[in-house]
């Protein structure tokens, strides 16, 4: 869905069997690329100092291939940097943001990716893990409304008043030996989700 929540596209999931295999006999590590959100926060901030536009793409499908017996290689793509042109790609396991000084790099990567890997293109940025992406000619800008609005209504507090301190903070508290039982993996989902929301800090303008 988009930050609207409209469905942009359907997705399905497949998992074969993954519960038979055993570390050290049918693999021995996995590894997705993930980039940190610093570096995705960082790589934002430098294409609007650069001013141009962000697109994203996202894997069709995915699977898990056999070991290779053979020696594998890497080289950088032809037409990275061209002359003073420069291309940005960012990769969190199955999805793409980039971004080039020079449109037509653009072009020439999302063409290659799309032919090499079958990638959909999404378009300029928009919505990217919790994020919603405005690029305008005067900045960018983000914000998390749609990731905080849907915790919300996750853990059951859309009709909940907001209040700056929620508590006296001089109250000494007691255990409650007569409350009820905590979920707590409910709670540390709802932990987890306030870390990264505040991890976030709200909405930007970079």
């Amino acid at each position: 869905m988009n930050e609207e929540g409209y469905v942009v596209r359907n997705k399905a999931r497949l998992v074969a069997k993954g519960y038979c295999q055993e570390e050290g006999i049918d693999f021995d590590e996995t590894f997705s690329p993930v980039a940190r959100l610093e570096a995705i926060r960082m790589f934002l901030a430098y294409v609007a100092h650069k001013n141009f536009v962000v697109y994203q793409m996202d894997e069709k499908s995915s699977f898990l291939n056999r070991l290779l017996d053979e020696e594998v290689y890497v080289e950088q793509l032809p037409g990275i940097q061209d002359g003073e042109s420069i291309l940005l790609v960012q990769i969190y396991v199955d999805h793409i943001i980039f971004g080039s000084t020079n449109k037509e790099m653009c072009d020439k990567f999302s063409n290659l990716m799309q032919w090499k890997f079958e990638m959909s293109m999404m378009g300029e940025l928009t919505f990217f893990l919790g994020l919603q992406v405005k690029q305008l000619k005067d900045g960018t800008f983000i914000n998390q409304t749609k990731y905080t609005r849907d915790l919300m209504k996750k853990f059951g507090m859309e009709e909940k008043s907001s209040v700056k301190i929620p508590m006296n903070t001089s109250v000494k508290m007691d255990m409650d030996v007569d409350g009820k039982p905590v979920d707590q993996t409910r709670y540390r989902a709802l932990i987890g989700s306030l870390l990264y929301l505040t991890k976030q800090a709200g909405g930007h303008h970079l």
